[in-house]
């Protein structure tokens, strides 16, 4: 079995440092060979084999035993060996769709815009995984799944995360649009064993608008909340202020929440003067523990490629984002996370117009929900 193969390669690469040098605080030290193999004879297979790998005095009397038959064993027993090999190795991860250990040596190569350039080479099973589940939008488009649970992995063992935690996020980008620009960033962090993402994004429009609202474009918060247009914001109920009222402008909806998967999620507006009118919507997630790709709270979050039934989660509204700033949500400020730079950038006039007879309004936009409480209540 391939997976097999790979895996004795592995083992010459971790060489004698992965097998200490003999049983020296073991009483299997005065057993003789023939007494270790009878009792090796009534582990589980996967476990026998994790014994023959505990040392080389070990490894020479049971590898013909318990390892080698390894090669032709059930795939539910390879597994189960796996699993047990992947709690002694720090340095890799047993992917749960490849079958195989990936080196978070290499973390980096899972990234989204990196696997474009690597068209050479076969796309792994876990990438095609976070392709068919759209995982970019269940997160963000530089988000990946097996870099997530590379680093939950490495909390859980007590090891450096800054790395991992650093790919997961992305720094401030720019993008200039016809007549409005869009600036976005993302930063991952972890609190009480679980991965929460804050994504923030933020648009700048025109001061000769009415409406502080990009002219084409949708927004993704999560699988369950989408608009497919900005007009969608209105639609669903959230408050939109004529640009001329934006001055002094109070946000009274707060935070608004998923009702099935854990995500919340802000819309605010400022002013900028002569510059603009910006928008931001800023979102929080908990992505959870990255165990298991069954985990709820990640799996909730792909219900409609995954197969799992749509249903509605419990988490206190504000919560997330009070959990990730480590305050609480009323105190936090939507345009502190801009630097004198990022305000700088968002001021800069794109160098295409507006498109002509292209004005959003209200006035003839259907409200189909109204929102209470953080939630969409149909209108």
């Amino acid at each position: 079995m391939d997976v097999i193969r790979r895996f004795f390669e592995l083992l010459k690469w971790c060489g004698t440092e992965a097998r200490p040098l003999a049983l020296e605080a073991s009483p299997l030290r005065k057993l003789p060979p023939e007494l270790i193999l009878h009792i090796a004879s009534y582990l589980p297979p996967e476990s026998a084999a994790s014994l023959a790998l505990s040392c080389h005095a070990l490894h020479s009397c049971l590898e013909m035993q318990c390892l080698q038959p390894l090669k032709k064993a059930e795939c539910s027993i390879v597994n189960g060996f796996l699993r047990l090999l992947d709690r002694d190795l720090p340095s890799h991860l047993l992917c749960p769709h490849c079958n195989k250990f990936h080196s978070m040596s290499s973390a980096e190569t899972h990234l989204p815009s990196r696997r474009t350039s690597l068209t050479s080479k076969p796309l792994l099973a876990c990438w095609k995984a976070d392709s068919g589940s759209d995982v970019k939008t269940a997160t963000h488009f530089e988000f990946s799944s097996t870099i997530f649970r590379m680093a939950m992995k490495a909390h859980r063992q007590g090891h450096d995360t800054a790395k991992l935690i650093n790919l997961l996020s992305y720094r401030t980008t720019n993008f200039v649009r016809s007549d409005f620009v869009e600036q976005c960033s993302a930063t991952v962090r972890i609190q009480d064993g679980s991965l929460l993402v804050r994504e923030q994004r933020v648009f700048m429009i025109p001061s000769s608008q009415k409406l502080p609202l990009p002219w084409h474009g949708g927004i993704d918060i999560c699988p369950h909340i989408q608009f497919a247009t900005m007009l969608g914001l209105y639609m669903h109920g959230i408050q939109i202020p004529h640009s001329d009222a934006i001055e002094g402008y109070e946000n009274r909806q707060g935070i608004i929440y998923c009702e099935h998967c854990y995500t919340e999620f802000r819309v605010d507006f400022k002013s900028y003067g002569r510059a603009g009118n910006a928008m931001f919507v800023t979102r929080w997630m908990d992505i959870g523990e990255g165990r298991d790709p069954c985990d709820f709270k990640w799996r909730s979050r792909l219900w409609y490629r995954a197969g799992t039934m749509r249903r509605k989660v419990t988490f206190r509204r504000g919560s997330i984002c009070a959990a990730f700033e480590q305050k609480a949500d009323s105190e936090f400020k939507f345009d502190s996370l801009l630097t004198a730079q990022n305000e700088k950038d968002l001021r800069t006039k794109s160098p295409w117009p507006w498109p002509e007879n292209v004005e959003l309004s209200c006035d003839k936009v259907r409200r189909y929900f109204v929102v209470r409480h953080g939630t969409f209540v149909p209108f």
